[in-house]
Parts: C-alpha cells; structure tokens; sequence
C-alpha cells in the first residue's frame, strides 16, 4: 500500500480516492486494521471503515470466527436471508451475531 500511494503521489498511477482490501470466507480484521492504524504512513490517511457481508444461513453456525468480523464492522450487510429456516430467523441470527 505505501508503494501504491508512492506511486500515486509521483503520477505513475491514476489517482484515486479509495483503496478496498476484500478478504474471502471468514477472515479476522483486527491484524489489517491494526497495521493500517498504527503505520506512520498509512495512518495519515483516512481512517479505514470496514463492511462485513454475513452469510445468515451459514455464518450464524461458526459464532467465534463470525463474531470478530461483525465487531469490526462499520456497516453489515446480511446475505441469503432468504435461506434462513424459522428457527433461524433473521432476528434470531442478529441476536446471536451481536
């Protein structure tokens, strides 16, 4: 990311305004954010904010990993609540992810 911005400062790049990091499956945020936050470099710019989509027919089984996720989010996004059985609403499952 700092080569990226080097670049972007010195026009061998296209400018830009946003820069998205996607994770795949169920990842832990904290060690991105933290780098992000704490690099002397990196921190100068605009505070990251982050946006989980939760699978809510699979992810409410996996409570631990799902859990750390969600807390890091600025905004979630619930996806494939339509697949969720009534014993797994969607009101159970914000209950259980919170």
């Amino acid at each position: 990311m700092r080569d990226l911005l080097s670049k972007r400062a010195r026009g061998l790049v296209p400018a830009f305004e946003r820069l998205v990091i996607v994770s795949t499956g169920l990842a832990d945020p904290f060690p991105i954010l933290s780098t992000l936050r704490a690099d002397p470099v990196l921190s100068h710019h605009r505070a990251p904010g982050t946006v989980d989509a939760v699978n809510a027919a699979d992810q409410i089984a996996r409570r631990s990993e799902m859990t750390k996720q969600i807390s890091a989010a600025d905004r979630i996004v619930v996806t494939k609540g339509d697949r969720v059985t009534p014993a797994r609403s969607l009101p159970a499952f914000a209950e259980a992810a919170l």
